[in-house]
């Protein structure tokens, strides 16, 4: 009964983010940013903002993500990672490229590195401290957790099964037929 119902619970689980995701339900390998923080739009970071513009590289969106309208867009600072995924639950994240800082545009999203001058700048101007960061790669992982529920069910299945079995068997033949 245990077994079915953490089943039950799985398959709604996965259907829910099969419908909420923006990944790809099939195994995949994608260059991704995840957002650290909004940066202000001071002066003191307008080279920042400038190369940004002109960029490093444009990363697609994701096929299921709905890219922002025209328009002013915030620079942001992020983490450039690549991550894989199955049926759409991130099964692993690695830092590919390290801290960046992007702006999400119609056409993608325009990335450039942050070196370590820039991250130095970028602490110094805004008080924090960036470039001490670690890749939060726990973040990245949590698709194994339906594996487990999945391991867990047939587990405690055949534990049931077992169960039920030995009871069966203690009550005997005779029991049966009374």
């Amino acid at each position: 009964m245990l077994s079915r119902m953490l089943l039950a619970a799985l398959a709604l689980f996965l259907a829910a983010n099969l419908y909420f995701t923006d990944r790809p339900w099939t195994l995949t390998s994608a260059p991704r940013v995840a957002e650290i923080a909004v940066l202000p739009d001071a002066p003191a970071l307008a080279t920042l903002r400038r190369d940004t513009e002109i960029g490093m590289g444009m990363l697609p969106y994701p096929s299921r993500r709905t890219p922002p309208a025209a328009g002013p867009v915030p620079l942001k600072l992020g983490w450039a990672y690549r991550e894989v995924a199955l049926f759409g639950m991130p099964m692993w994240g690695y830092k590919e490229g390290g801290l960046v800082t992007y702006l999400e545009m119609p056409q993608g999203i325009q990335v450039a590195l942050v070196d370590a001058e820039r991250a130095a700048l970028l602490d110094r101007l805004t008080g924090a401290q960036y470039s001490s960061r670690a890749f939060p790669w726990y973040k990245f992982v949590w698709g194994w957790l339906a594996v487990a529920v999945l391991l867990a069910a047939v587990r405690i299945g055949l534990w049931e099964a077992r169960r039920e079995e030995e009871r069966a068997y203690a009550e005997g033949p005779l029991a049966r037929n009374a």
